[in-house]
Order: structure tokens, then sequence, then C-alpha cells
């Protein structure tokens, strides 16, 4: 039991200072970091819904701290949503998506 429980110390302890690590710090001088380029990010004025319904596919989803950001494929264009749910700590009572077309 102890010995469990040491390795789930572990693990929490390894994966909190790895999480701490990503992404790289931009401003510090580290060998192989990635420089920052311009990238595209164009307003789609289209519900994610409407999207879906349209035959895009969800590429990944992930759950931010102010709400889902999900990344989809429609036709040929990569395009990240972010979603605010109703009632979520303000007086908006509709779910609403905010998406940006990547290329």
């Amino acid at each position: 039991m102890k010995t469990l429980l040491s390795f789930l110390i572990v693990l929490l302890v390894t994966s909190t200072v790895s999480a701490a690590n990503w992404p790289p710090n931009t401003a510090s001088k580290v060998a192989n970091n990635a420089l920052e380029y311009p990238t595209k990010l164009d307003p789609v004025n289209t519900s994610l819904e409407e999207m879906l319904n349209n035959g895009a596919s969800i590429i990944s989803s992930y759950v931010a701290e102010d709400g889902p950001i999900i990344t989809i494929k429609a036709k040929k264009k990569y395009v990240i949503c972010l979603l605010k749910g109703a009632g979520t700590g303000s007086d908006q009572n509709i779910a609403t998506s905010k998406c940006y077309a990547m290329n």
C-alpha cells in the first residue's frame, strides 16, 4: 500500500512539473526552442453547430479554463472554436461559439 501511495505521489509531482514547462518560455534562450511566427486567424461567421451539420469533422478538443476549445476541419480549412456555455457565471442564457480559420 505504501509503495502504491509513493508511486502516485511521484507521478503527480512529475506530471505537475512537466506541465509547468510546456509550452517553453519564448523569452528564454533554450537550444532548439521554436521561433514565434505570425499566424492567420480569420473570423468565421458561422456557428460550430452549423459547420458540424454541414460535414465538418472534429480534430481535437480540450476543456480550457474558460470553456471547451474545439479544432475542426471544415472542407479544406482548419478552424479553432472557443465555446461558451449557457449560465457560466454571467447573464448569458444560450451557448455560443467563436471560431477562427487558421488557413
